[in-house]
């Protein structure tokens, strides 16, 4: 009897690969073997300490491989805060949809072993809403605010002008400026 499993969860890239996660010839193998299973799949990666500290999106340590290949690449950022926050960034897809970022607040309580989660605003908590992308930000201070000047957008989405300008023509918004 053969059994196909619905999820498969590897942890850790690094460990998985069996060689040098650095080279391509190490990766090529490992990744044709995950699309073999006719299943979900989640592979963790890890990023380095620098990209750790970083308010963006880090990238994965290792082949490039890792990230062209991905179907769907998560990156999971915590705040620094003393609740435990944290936010599921999409950050490359090759489907046509594009998922927000998910966020949850956990709660350890010690008493019965058990952790508890609840959906947060990624936005509520200011070292999260630095890791999404300014077009998110746009699209939910437009949403919640309805139509507002740039500058005042600029500092609702705490980004620059020129950045703000930049996105908005990306986005189809700006069409004022070449």
């Amino acid at each position: 009897m053969r059994i196909m499993p619905a999820i498969m969860v590897v942890d850790s890239l690094a460990l998985a690969v069996g060689g040098d996660i650095n080279e391509a010839k190490q990766a090529a193998p490992f990744l044709e073997s995950l699309h073999t299973f006719d299943c979900s799949k989640i592979v963790v990666g890890q990023i380095s300490k620098a990209d750790q500290s970083s308010k963006t999106t880090g990238r994965i340590i290792g082949s490039t491989l890792y990230e062209y290949l991905g179907r769907s690449n998560w990156q999971i950022k915590a705040d620094d805060s003393a609740d435990t926050n944290i936010a599921m960034l999409l950050t490359k897809t090759n489907y046509r949809w594009w998922r927000d970022p998910l966020g949850m607040q956990l709660t350890f309580d010690d008493q019965t072993n058990r952790c508890w989660f609840k959906e947060i605003d990624v936005l509520t908590v200011p070292d999260l809403a630095q890791s999404t992308t300014i077009s998110y930000r746009v699209r939910k201070a437009l949403g919640q605010h309805g139509q507002m000047t740039a500058d005042d957008l600029a500092i609702l989405t705490q980004t620059t002008p020129d950045t703000l300008s930049r996105t908005l023509r990306r986005m189809g918004l700006n069409k004022s400026h070449p």
